[in-house]
């Protein structure tokens, strides 16, 4: 797992100086707090022409958390990465800084590093940690089979929590859930990171689990986020929008045959609202 770290956190701290903010290297001001960032996409063809590189972002965060005034700083020489890295940036939100307790702007710089092989090679070596667990839990009974069934559910929240690629994030997806799974969404979501299927494939696996109740309030939290991100302007190209729709239709009817205890209220609003027009 520490090889998952180098390779998917990025680096980012305070300039000590920005346009339109105020110092930052001040004892009466406290330093903005990350609250949410969206998954990273790479570019599908600066993947499949083994592009790599670093994107430094500068932007400002707004009194509101939310990022504003993003520029590229280094470029990665490449322009897809770059602007995939910026508009990563622009769907960051953070808690905003403070200076005696009142909400003020700030500015950061931000890293992005694209690092296809190092990403490929931890990716798969996750994916044969996952798929030796499920043989060791198939020959497991009683309290062995819930301490791998635990330790399963903990490998997924870690990569879910540390990956921020989505095409790699499917790789990974698609690397362990059942084959019945994955003929069934590969087609309609190969760029597309459905992370709720990791939960989806684990509950239809493991009927028996003590806690099963815990693992759909997994699935329900992935599927909102896999929905938010779906929604993320800037994700996709207008050729994908036509895959869009019908991706966006197939969770519908997903959620409303298999899990209808879900509240779909909020959901389907979103499912509706998030068509790609």
């Amino acid at each position: 797992m520490k090889n998952i770290i180098k390779i998917f956190i990025t680096t980012l701290f305070f300039l000590s100086a920005c346009t339109s903010t105020k110092q930052v290297f001040n004892e009466n001001i406290t330093e903005p707090v990350l609250k949410t960032e969206p998954k990273l996409i790479y570019p599908l063809d600066a993947q499949q022409e083994n592009r790599s590189g670093s994107t430094v972002v500068i932007f400002t965060i707004t009194k509101d958390g939310d990022v504003s005034q993003t520029r590229i700083h280094n470029s990665s020489g490449y322009k897809d990465l770059d602007n995939a890295a910026e508009n990563f940036c622009k769907n960051l939100t953070f808690i905003p800084a403070k200076e005696h307790g009142e909400a003020i702007p700030s500015c950061m710089r931000w890293e992005v590093k694209f690092d296809l092989k190092d990403l490929g090679r931890a990716i798969k070596s996750e994916i044969a940690d996952i798929n030796d667990l499920y043989v060791e839990a198939e020959k497991a009974t009683g309290a062995s089979k819930l301490l791998i069934e635990k330790e399963i559910l903990k490998k997924h929240r870690d990569i879910l929590s540390k990956v921020k690629d989505g095409i790699k994030l499917n790789d990974y997806i698609y690397g362990v859930v059942q084959n019945n799974i994955k003929s069934e969404w590969k087609d309609v979501s190969d760029s597309y990171p459905l992370t709720f299927l990791l939960f989806h494939d684990f509950i239809s696996r493991f009927k028996d689990y003590d806690s099963l109740s815990t693992v759909k309030s997994l699935l329900e939290y992935s599927l909102n986020q896999d929905i938010d991100y779906l929604s993320l302007p800037g994700n996709f190209q207008e050729k994908d929008k036509a895959n869009m729709a019908v991706l966006i239709q197939k969770i519908k009817s997903f959620v409303e045959i298999n899990y209808p205890q879900i509240k779909l209220n909020d959901l389907v609003i979103k499912l509706n609202n998030n068509s790609i027009s």
